[in-house]
């Protein structure tokens, strides 16, 4: 290929497949394919990493455009390499975004715990609505996320898919759905791991306030205990928020981890 604009029609064919790929990448991935982006944002962000990476991939090698001549010989053939680049897109980048439910999950079961389930507000990563103290603790995370560069290990992980899938290379197997559902349950762990220091607080909290109504009938334990757990919840949030940060961290930082690896099982 010496030049980008000369093009002959395979060279086009598997540009535009690279370009299907990226696309869905940043069009899913966390950070990247945040809700506030607008869609032609993230299309020229995708265009501009294909017309820079096209190059390097062929000449390591990682993709050859002469291979167009096979499979878009067909229209099935053509559609199923182009659909097999945009399902692995969807598919990682689903995975990547596994690390970041960690954290909502854990903000979720920290807000019911501590009476603030019924203040909600629109969260434009999940494009529904959620718990205050869940927007709160993915904002401070994916902050500390940006500071640690872990944006750029996303970036990096998607721009190499085609050192473990090649293109048209998808192959869903059942060791990958076996390795999705057990990073699903890891979610669920996780979460319930990063909240249980105010969980127990919280417990704790009930378990006084049963006692309370128990010796004195008269007292209004619902109301009492609303601004209670409230202003315990908050005060061991605050002792464990250096603590809490950093562990969020490692759990993001997962996320190019679990890229990688599910881009070597989904790769022939």
């Amino acid at each position: 290929m010496g030049n980008l604009f000369s093009l002959d029609e395979y060279e086009i064919l598997t540009f535009g497949a690279v370009f299907v790929r990226y696309g869905a990448f940043f069009a899913f991935l966390p950070l990247f394919g945040h809700s506030g982006i607008p869609a032609i944002i993230r299309i020229l962000f995708s265009l501009v990493c294909t017309v820079c990476v096209y190059p390097t991939l062929i000449t390591r090698g990682l993709i050859d455009p002469k291979m167009a001549i096979h499979w878009s010989a067909t229209t099935s053939g053509f559609i199923s390499t182009i659909a097999a680049e945009a399902l692995l897109g969807v598919a990682v980048s689903y995975v990547a975004k596994l690390s970041f439910d960690v954290i909502s999950i854990a903000g979720n079961f920290m807000t019911n715990a501590m009476g603030f389930g019924i203040a909600t507000t629109y969260d434009p990563h999940f494009e529904g609505q959620s718990v205050s103290m869940a927007e709160l603790q993915v904002t401070l995370a994916t902050m500390v996320f940006l500071a640690c560069d872990g944006h750029h290990a996303i970036l990096l992980a998607a721009l190499r898919s085609y050192e473990f899938c090649a293109l048209g290379g998808l192959s869903i197997q059942e060791v990958f759905s076996a390795r999705l559902i057990q990073m699903t349950s890891e979610v669920l762990a996780l979460g319930i791991q990063l909240s249980a220091p105010v969980m127990l607080a919280m417990f704790a909290v009930n378990l006084v306030f049963g006692i309370f109504s128990r010796a004195m009938p008269q007292l209004n334990v619902l109301m009492l205990s609303l601004s209670v757990s409230g202003f315990v919840g908050v005060f061991v949030l605050a002792l464990i928020n250096q603590d809490l940060q950093l562990a969020s961290n490692q759990v993001l930082g997962k996320s190019s981890d679990w890229m990688i690896e599910s881009m070597k099982l989904l790769g022939r």
